[in-house]
């Protein structure tokens, strides 16, 4: 249970901090 907690909270951070990365490079490529 707690294992599947930690991955899906690490699955979740990449998700954020790509989406995150892709709205700064879209916004400096305007």
């Amino acid at each position: 249970m707690s294992m599947d907690v930690i991955i899906l909270d690490v699955f979740t951070a990449d998700i954020l901090i790509f989406g995150e990365m892709f709205t700064y490079a879209t916004e400096n490529a305007w």
